[in-house]
């Protein structure tokens, strides 16, 4: 594309929506800047050990969890009302 003619089209666009396309462009770079510092592939150690630490949290936590259909019927028995 020619610098001119996106520079015409933006100019033509109300102010707000030049915001918005700004925006967007910055939005665009960091992305691309961000990818492209970092290997998406790889996984820090510390990250992984995070990770597995939570997933084992959970998995002792849900013995205790409760369905929402139960939480729903308990809450509509003792308040009378449908959630």
């Amino acid at each position: 594309m020619k610098n001119e003619l996106v520079l015409e089209q933006f100019n033509i666009l109300p102010l707000n929506l030049q915001k918005q396309v700004l925006d967007y462009i910055d939005f665009l770079t960091k992305k691309h800047i961000n990818k492209t510092q970092r290997n998406d592939d790889e996984i820090s150690d510390e990250i992984k050990e995070l990770l597995k630490n939570r997933i084992e949290d959970h998995k002792k936590k849900s013995k205790n969890a409760v369905s929402w259909e139960k939480l729903e019927e308990k809450y509509e028995k003792q308040y009378g009302y449908e959630i």
